[in-house]
């Protein structure tokens, strides 16, 4: 499929649909209300590919996960449930913690991870690639305790939160990266695993890679690049956001 966006030209061999992409230019990164990045946040839209986060590509998407009794809980906007707050008794400030059915939930969630993240180290102990696994799982932990042991704002609050969401997010791709088998097609067609997020990029070698490796991905190039007997199968409008992340 073929999209025309400002002066550029975003194709996709693997997917039915282009996402509006917002990385064409330097935005200042600045939490939101919920915690979130807003339309610049991978965890919620697809962004730019970036060697350094080579993972970023698998972290997956909120309808998969929606009515999963553990990750749902990645996906909380604590900012839309002020009852989930508990005062702090005893205290002159305004401060409270997370509920103790929601903070369970976080601690279940981590769980798993260190769980597979000890798993995934064990079984390759001499792996020396980009992925610092433990240390995002210590993170994690650290996210965790700190909601454990100390009371916070409400604002704060969602800030630690969405904090331990997005390391374990991160955590969770990370995972999906290394361990998802990837099997060879069958045919010239190749399936996409469409729980991930995917990504842009603007490099046809990378965009290669993630096609192989069936991540979502969608390639940014000058409409003067393309070649004038490109095979089109579908010219489409891009797909914006919703609402509720812009």
């Amino acid at each position: 499929v073929l999209a025309n966006y400002k002066d550029n030209i975003i194709t996709s061999l693997n997917c039915n649909f282009i996402p509006e992409p917002f990385c064409f230019k330097d935005d200042c990164i600045m939490p939101l209300r919920d915690g979130r990045f807003g339309l610049v946040d991978c965890f919620q839209w697809p962004q730019l590919h970036t060697e350094r986060y080579i993972w970023s590509a698998c972290i997956p998407q909120q309808v998969a996960y929606r009515d999963d009794p553990i990750w749902s809980i990645l996906w909380w906007n604590m900012s839309r449930s002020p009852d989930e707050f508990v005062l702090e008794r005893g205290s002159a400030f305004e401060v409270r913690r997370v509920h103790k059915s929601k903070f369970q939930q976080l601690e279940k969630v981590h769980r798993c991870l260190d769980e597979c993240a000890q798993k995934w180290l064990k079984e390759n102990p001499e792996y020396k690639g980009p992925l610092k696994l433990q240390e995002w799982v210590q993170c994690c932990s650290w996210a965790l305790i700190c909601l454990e042991r100390l009371a916070f704002t409400f604002r704060d609050t969602v800030l630690v939160v969405t904090l331990f969401q997005c390391l374990a997010l991160n955590v969770f791709s990370m995972l999906e990266w290394e361990t998802t088998p990837i099997t060879a097609p069958s045919s010239d067609f190749h399936l996409v695993i469409n729980h991930w997020m995917g990504t842009f990029t603007t490099d046809f070698e990378v965009c290669q890679c993630l096609f192989d490796a069936r991540v979502q991905v969608w390639l940014i190039r000058k409409e003067s690049s393309i070649p004038s007997d490109m095979n089109v199968h579908k010219r489409i409008k891009v797909t914006p956001p919703p609402p509720q992340i812009s």
